[in-house]
């Protein structure tokens, strides 16, 4: 008896346990979901929502149009500052230079966002509508830049110069008293075209008197007559400061009703162009003339700057830049020093 009493006894006791251990374990698997959700729970709101890592393709993209703004950016602020120090009225060459810095600081900073994202991080949602705003102002200053750049580039491959009764070659001004590449290549389009149409008019025009006391005009009058064209085919327009200047002075001088062909660098041309039919010049022909590559990007992006102020001024007759006085500007036609090329 006393056997068969011990033997229940063990038998319960192992039950228990055994009840025991299956309830630990349930409990044991019902409190780790809990357990987990309460981790969950205490992290930072931040790491339960991780910041999206740019992808490769935009870090590529990104890192590649930053360094390609701001090589660009170091090569326009050295061409215009080697510019400003070179040429006797460096007055347009500064409001543009700076006009430029502002442009490109902003596509810059539209690199880098497209890099970062920064402009949209902040959550409050006022910074994140400025953000908004701020990129799509850039977005559109550098659709405006490349669509003006696109159109410059463009136009000025259009030559359709044919028989004309007068060829004005536009003058470029003087970097420490010597015609630039670029004014040569005017120059010597010119050149060719009188000795094709030998019954052509040339004028040569732009005052801006440099360090030897010769407008561009006379500089250019010399060039021509040292290359063998007759004196008495070419007029001299020397008073003008700017590309409107030649075009409303040389239409006091001849009958702008009259065919003539325009002499200045591809760059150039849509502009002048555009500024001779202002001026009343009713057939206006195309010729454009090479430019230096060493400073086609600074040029480029000078016409850029005009075009992007004729656009925002319309209404505004005053070329972009020009002094409100002329003052020192005086005819040049009876000094005639040797120009070196």
């Amino acid at each position: 008896m006393q056997t068969s009493k011990k033997t229940i006894t063990d038998n319960k006791q192992e039950s228990f346990a055994e009840a025991v251990e299956v309830e630990i374990a349930e409990e044991a698997k019902m409190s780790e979901p809990a357990h987990v959700e309460t981790e969950k729970a205490t992290e930072p709101a931040d790491a339960a929502k991780p910041r999206k890592k740019a992808g490769k393709i935009r870090r590529i993209i990104g890192d590649s149009l930053i360094g390609i703004t701001v090589a660009f950016t170091v090569y326009l602020c050295a061409g215009m500052l080697y510019r400003i120090h070179t040429v006797a009225n460096p007055f347009f060459y500064w409001k543009v230079f700076w006009n430029e810095m502002v442009i490109f600081g902003i596509l810059t900073l539209l690199t880098v966002d497209l890099r970062t994202g920064f402009l949209t991080k902040l959550r409050a949602i006022p910074f994140k509508v400025i953000g908004w705003c701020a990129r799509i102002a850039a977005c559109v200053v550098a659709g405006a830049v490349l669509a003006v750049a696109g159109s410059v580039i463009g136009k000025g491959m259009i030559r359709t110069a044919s028989s004309a009764d007068y060829v004005i070659a536009l003058g470029m001004a003087l970097e420490n008293g010597k015609p630039t590449q670029d004014l040569l290549y005017r120059v010597k389009t010119a050149e060719d075209y009188a000795a094709k149409h030998p019954e052509v008019t040339l004028i040569v025009t732009g005052g801006n008197q440099s360090e030897t006391s010769l407008s561009e005009a006379e500089v250019m009058k010399q060039l021509l007559i040292s290359d063998g064209i007759d004196e008495s085919r070419i007029i001299t327009e020397d008073q003008a400061q700017s590309t409107q200047q030649n075009f409303e002075n040389v239409a006091k001088m001849i009958d702008p009703t009259k065919p003539v062909v325009i002499v200045t660098n591809n760059y150039h041309m849509d502009r002048a162009v555009k500024i001779a039919q202002k001026a009343g010049f009713t057939t206006v022909e195309r010729l454009p003339a090479l430019s230096d590559p060493v400073f086609y990007g600074v040029n480029i992006m000078w016409e850029v700057m005009n075009d992007l102020d004729s656009a925002i001024n319309w209404n505004k007759k005053k070329p972009y830049g020009l002094p409100s006085n002329r003052n020192g500007l005086v005819s040049t036609s009876d000094q005639t020093p040797e120009i070196k090329r």
